[in-house]
């Protein structure tokens, strides 16, 4: 299956089916068919040369894809998958808007719940990156208590002393004053609790 990219080469995919290209190299290769799969931002997908020319547009972090970019870019296929997390941090915005216009697409969604239903699509209800412990917590607060933990998390864990060693959320508190957008208080902490672990 040959692919075309909208990227620079310095950020585009290097593999020998993946072909790096422009809007118009994109929809040429589309038309002609000798391209059957495409990868870009949102943006070119917007545009009225891609209408129809997908049958299922895919977009990963739809968390943080907004419901403008999801009708913007919807023209160009028949069907829409959204993949990603509601409950991770959503996309940068500036400006005001009337109220949900700052949701992502997959929060439209799920319309105030906090997980998908079994109608809506699919829950991957495992996590192979956190603790029981840490799993636990995050489960029940933000996903209905559905998240479980791989039984090889049960592995994951910081060796070294106190107060980072061992498994779980740790707090440090450093102590400073007036720090807005910088603090050399924080770097020495994090430093003298790096050099702890490392030593």
């Amino acid at each position: 299956v040959e692919i075309v990219q909208i990227a620079d080469e310095s950020k585009g995919v290097e593999h020998p089916r993946v072909t790096l290209t422009d809007a118009k190299g994109l929809v040429s290769a589309l038309e002609s068919g000798s391209a059957r799969i495409s990868a870009a931002t949102a943006w070119p997908y917007a545009s009225q040369a891609l209408d129809g020319l997908h049958d299922v547009l895919f977009v990963d972090e739809a968390g943080q894809f907004s419901m403008a970019n999801a009708c913007a870019a919807s023209g160009t296929a028949a069907a829409m998958v959204l993949i990603g997390d509601p409950n991770q941090l959503p996309q940068v915005t500036q400006g005001s808007h009337p109220d949900g216009a700052g949701l992502s697409a997959l929060e439209h969604v799920l319309n105030g719940a906090t997980t998908l239903g079994e109608e809506q699509g699919l829950f991957l209800d495992q996590t192979r990156r956190m603790h029981p412990v840490l799993c636990e917590l995050i489960s029940d607060v933000f996903y209905a208590g559905r998240l479980t933990a791989h039984e090889q998390t049960h592995q994951v864990r910081v060796n070294g002393p106190a107060p980072l060693g061992g498994t779980g959320l740790r707090l440090h508190i450093a102590r400073h004053l007036g720090c807005a957008s910088r603090s050399y208080e924080e770097v020495t902490v994090v430093v003298d609790l790096l050099r702890d672990l490392l030593g």
